[in-house]
């Protein structure tokens, strides 16, 4: 028979298993972020801007909405909330971009816009600005999908594409 845990060994096992528990926790944090996908569909881009949930309501709680997240006025703020927040450019005027709404989806809000327009030569100069204000760490990502363009990229803070 070999030795006998002792009450120390117990105790070190006991505060390794908490200590590994809390450290896969603190792992598992999800960074705040949008992700904005541009898609070619006939006549127009089809523009959707992905929020995750929780930074949605620290959106509207930043803004002082007291509407509920899954609210039509919530979802109108969220709206005009990504509107002001993204813009494009071409030859240095400001690209029209028509803002349909908002919807709720799983963990995430979708905002739809859309450019009607032929399809571009060069895709306009883009920038975001959406959870910035409320989480400066936010990361941007945009993909396009049109003939011709796959891409994507990240947009880093004070910088556009």
């Amino acid at each position: 028979m070999g030795p006998r845990p002792t009450i120390r060994r117990l105790i070190y096992c006991a505060v390794s298993l908490v200590f590994l528990c809390v450290t896969s926790l603190v792992a598992a944090h999800r960074g705040h972020g949008s992700w904005t996908e541009m898609t070619w569909v006939d006549d127009r881009f089809e523009i959707t801007h992905q929020i995750h949930l929780a930074d949605a309501i620290h959106v509207l709680e930043a803004m002082e909405a007291e509407a509920p997240i899954d609210s039509m006025e919530a979802l109108a703020l969220l709206s005009l909330y990504v509107e002001a927040r993204f813009a494009m450019h071409q030859d240095g005027a400001p690209v029209a971009l028509q803002t349909l709404g908002a919807e709720i989806d799983d963990d995430f809000v979708y905002v739809f816009q859309e450019w009607l327009t032929p399809l571009p030569e060069t895709m306009p100069v883009m920038t975001s600005d959406v959870l910035r204000d409320v989480e400066p760490s936010a990361q941007t990502f945009i993909r396009i999908e049109a003939p011709d363009i796959n891409e994507t990229f990240q947009l880093k803070p004070g910088t556009s594409h």
